[in-house]
């Protein structure tokens, strides 16, 4: 199944805690998408993004 950019608020983006540095998730999640659009939950040491799309691989990267 294909999901589209707007399907992805409802599918959470699930990224390792690994070497991401919480403070700069959080500023970029609130610069891309602003306050209160997003929602980010850690289970089993992953963050679990929901946002009105996925973060894109450069994004994450500049949280670590």
């Amino acid at each position: 199944m294909v999901h589209s950019e707007e399907s992805n608020h409802f599918t959470p983006q699930g990224i390792s805690v690994g070497n991401i540095n919480p403070k700069k998730l959080t500023a970029k999640l609130r610069h891309i998408f602003g306050p209160n659009s997003y929602k980010v939950y850690i289970i089993h040491n992953t963050y679990n993004i929901e946002a009105p799309r996925h973060l894109t691989d450069e994004e994450i990267d500049a949280c670590e």
